[in-house]
């Protein structure tokens, strides 16, 4: 009864998450997943999905379990960060408004998918606007989304 948490984040980094920049155009995040967070971002590559990666600057993710019946129910809590706009190059007019079509965007897209992988289905999930550093410790500033998501798994 081995959990699927790997490919349940597999899952949730192939969700295409689109949103109408306040610039004008239509934007797809980039994906990179938990082996493909890079060391450092080019502005031009934003908005970038992080997955499993937090702010203190690991990866994230959480599993607990408990005995459903014959069964085991897993719980999984599984993290993203997206950049959005970096500080630095900010006109100071578009950060909020993308981070708020952002994180409208990401939980539509959970929302339609609540069924994200076999046996699993989102249970919750929570997107907050933040302004960070990444990476930890390049005095690089960005305004971000940090995303958690819950999925319960039935094995």
């Amino acid at each position: 009864m081995a959990s699927n948490l790997r490919l349940i984040t597999d899952a949730v980094a192939n969700l295409t998450v689109s949103y109408t920049a306040e610039a004008g155009g239509t934007v797809t995040a980039t994906a990179k997943d938990i082996n493909q967070v890079p060391q450092s971002v080019p502005a031009a590559d934003v908005p970038l999905r992080l997955m499993g990666y937090t702010e203190e600057g690991g990866n994230a993710g959480t599993m607990t379990f408990e005995t459903a019946g014959a069964g085991v129910e897993y719980i999984h809590t599984v993290s993203e960060l997206c950049l959005i706009e970096s500080v630095g190059l900010s006109r100071g007019m578009d950060e909020l408004p993308d981070q708020q079509r952002y994180y409208d965007a990401i939980l539509t897209a959970l929302a339609s998918n609540r069924g994200i992988y076999t046996n699993s289905d989102i249970t919750f999930a929570e997107a907050e606007r933040t302004k960070v550093e990444y990476p930890l410790g390049s005095d690089q500033g960005w305004y971000a989304v940090v995303t958690t998501i819950t999925v319960r798994e039935i094995a």
